[in-house]
């Protein structure tokens, strides 16, 4: 494995501010999915059209401030804008139709998953090297992904919606693993590809197929790809870009923030009644992301003498 290239402290920190960026819309996917579908009854159409508008949003104004002309490059790359749009279409779709059947601690179990999946993918995949804190952190958010599928109902429908959300959520996990590679041999397109396009058709044509679409989705998915495709395809370049600054413990800290926000969303903006297995599972999870971070400031210092 090509180790990451070093880099000053404001360029770590640019990274840094980049990814939080990036993933700072993805945060809201739970409070606007679960508002939309049980409060407002939002088309699906008004939900993907409304969630990557607001994707575009955060990158267009990140993106002018960040680097003008790596934007100005990379829009000359219609693959890659196509790829990005296509495969936001196929997550918002998978998303949008799992959460319906999904309780909040469900919900926030799978959009955790990204935390473990990348500490094993850095572990065995890309032989990175783990601290005693990294694993004591990974075990943490084990237990704590535990404690939130016990506060879990058990039925069908759930696990069915768990099973969607999960395919819509999962392809974030190669984020880190495609940011590690890229100063290497990894392409834009590519990079896009193993982010979220293959698992997102492919959720996409599950839902078809089990039946839940009741109205025509391909004039519609054109139309999303035509009109929406610009804000997410700034946005996950922005992310491609800063992910060769930060090492994979801090793109971790990043991806796992995840659970922690629905979590707070949940019990706060959407008055959700946290049960009792659900704080201590909150807690673990927090006390995991502390530990991997504090995991990553020692290699980093220990790397700097």
């Amino acid at each position: 494995m090509t180790a990451a290239p070093t880099t000053s402290a404001p360029h770590r920190l640019r990274g840094f501010a980049c990814c939080l960026t990036g993933v700072a819309f993805t945060a809201t996917i739970p409070v606007f999915a679960r508002y939309s579908v049980y409060d407002r009854d939002v088309d699906p159409l008004v939900f993907i059209a409304l969630w990557l508008t607001a994707a575009a949003g955060w990158s267009c104004l990140f993106g002018v401030v960040r680097d003008r002309g790596a934007l100005a490059g990379a829009a000359r790359s219609w693959r890659f804008l196509g790829l990005v749009g296509l495969a936001h279409v196929g997550s918002a779709f998978c998303i949008f139709h799992g959460v319906r059947y999904l309780t909040a601690p469900v919900f926030a179990l799978v959009m955790s998953l990204s935390i473990v999946l990348s500490y094993l993918v850095g572990r065995f995949a890309l032989r990175e090297r783990g601290s005693a804190l990294q694993s004591a952190g990974f075990v943490a958010a084990v237990v704590g992904l535990a404690a939130f599928l016990l506060t879990a109902d058990r039925g069908l429908n759930q696990w069915r919606g768990a099973a969607l959300v999960g395919a819509g959520a999962m392809f974030a996990t190669s984020i880190d693993v495609a940011g590690k590679l890229r100063p290497a041999r990894v392409a834009p397109w590519l990079f896009v590809l193993a982010r979220a396009m293959v698992p997102g058709v492919l959720a996409m044509a599950w839902v078809a197929l089990s039946g839940e679409l009741r109205w025509p989705p391909w004039p519609l998915v054109c139309l999303i790809v035509a009109g929406a495709a610009i804000g997410p395809f700034l946005g996950w370049y922005l992310y491609f870009l800063s992910l060769s600054d930060l090492p994979l413990s801090v793109a971790c800290l990043i991806r796992s923030m995840h659970p922690v926000l629905s979590a707070c969303f949940a019990a706060i903006v959407l008055g959700e009644v946290l049960r009792p297995l659900q704080i201590p599972g909150g807690l673990l999870v927090v006390a995991g992301i502390a530990v991997l971070s504090a995991g990553g400031s020692r290699e980093r210092g220990a790397g700097n003498r």
